[in-house]
């Protein structure tokens, strides 16, 4: 195995070693207060449709909204 080859491996390992690394280092987290804090600063969404929209599609845009009962007519 020539010189060059074993150094691109050799940092090729390193490489993968620095990143796995990091990735195992634990992240700063919000306390509860802070969670807390940021939950009563946050403006509420128009539509709660759009409230989850990245984790839950269980509501469609695109089709009609139920009509409030209070509503008459």
């Amino acid at each position: 195995m020539s010189s060059a080859s074993l150094k691109f491996y050799l940092l090729c390992l390193l490489v993968i070693c620095v990143i796995g690394w990091s990735a195992g280092m634990p992240s700063s987290e919000l306390t509860r207060e802070e969670l807390e804090e940021r939950y009563r600063q946050t403006p509420p969404v128009p539509d709660e449709r759009d409230a989850d929209a990245e984790v839950d599609n269980a509501y469609d845009r695109f089709t009609p909204r139920p009509r409030s009962p209070h509503i008459e007519g």
